[in-house]
């Protein structure tokens, strides 16, 4: 076989297999829309009968009925019995975010002295701090009825690879009972298009979790070395297609005055690959 028979070959297999995902794609939409009511009543009695089974414990921890937060967590329960036969004086949440897990965590332990939240996004700080301060206060008179002391809120505008040293400020380093940590970004990132989360919305190319970090995304496809970005793909993006995407990325930026928000979505939507493209991108996979 000859090499450009080999390439058509593989050409027509890339192009068959985008395809099929495709018509999966379409199928899968015409069958979610096209659903009739008495599947969707079905469908929706038992995510009902589930949800009522998943919020049974987080109702029985007293959590804040404050002010509606923009992300609810959906592994409270979990959560709650990882934590439920450990008796905690002081717990830390590395990831405070909105503060739902630290209300339903408060409101679960009456015995807990002291709350120490780390977030490094100032968003986190003008929302979290009010619903924890109602969780505690929605369960102050069953505290004091244990003889507990008044509960020690403490909020910390860092990452919390700090702890150690922030614990240490605080005088806390060996007496933590407990910590949490929920990795990720939540929807309070990816519902804020100027945050630059999000596929499905316009928006800077920014994706800081704060704003103290030094750079944005938009300075690493716009300035760094194209090896350095297939490797923040490849190893933190766990992308299969990390070393064309890189290759596209910096193509791009020849060309154009910078890559922008729009662009790398263009080109990371499904399906994948465009057509017509390059049969030679096939070899990097």
């Amino acid at each position: 076989m000859s090499l450009a028979t080999g390439l058509r070959a593989l050409t027509r297999r890339a192009i068959s297999r985008a395809a099929a995902r495709s018509e999966r794609v379409v199928r899968w939409r015409r069958a979610s829309s096209g659903a009739t009511s008495s599947s969707s009543t079905a469908a929706a009695e038992e995510e009902e009968s589930e949800s009522e089974s998943a919020d049974d414990d987080a109702r029985r921890s007293s959590v804040a009925e404050g002010p509606v937060a923009p992300h609810v967590p959906v592994l409270t329960r979990q959560v709650l019995e990882a934590f439920r036969d450990l008796e905690m004086k002081t717990y830390v949440d590395g990831t405070m975010g909105a503060g739902g897990h630290a209300c339903a965590v408060i409101g679960e332990h009456l015995e807990l002295v002291t709350f120490v939240g780390f977030d490094v996004d100032p968003l986190a700080h003008a929302i979290a701090p009010s619903r924890i301060r109602a969780a505690a206060a929605k369960i102050s008179e069953a505290r004091t009825r244990r003889g507990a002391r008044v509960l020690e809120l403490n909020t910390v505008l860092d990452n919390f690879r700090a702890m150690r040293f922030r614990l240490d400020e605080l005088e806390l380093n060996g007496k933590v009972d407990a910590i949490l940590l929920d990795l990720g970004v939540s929807s309070m990132h990816l519902d804020s298009p100027e945050r630059g989360f999000s596929f499905g919305n316009d928006g800077p190319l920014d994706m800081r979790m704060g704003p103290s970090c030094a750079f944005s995304a938009m300075d690493v496809v716009n300035e760094w070395p194209e090896e350095d970005i297939a490797r923040v793909i490849r190893d933190y993006g766990e992308e299969k297609h990390w070393r064309l995407i890189a290759r596209r990325i910096c193509e791009v930026r020849r060309t154009s005055a910078a890559v922008n928000a729009a662009l790398p979505s263009s080109f990371l939507s499904f399906p994948f690959l465009s057509f017509p493209f390059d049969p030679f991108d096939l070899f990097d996979r």
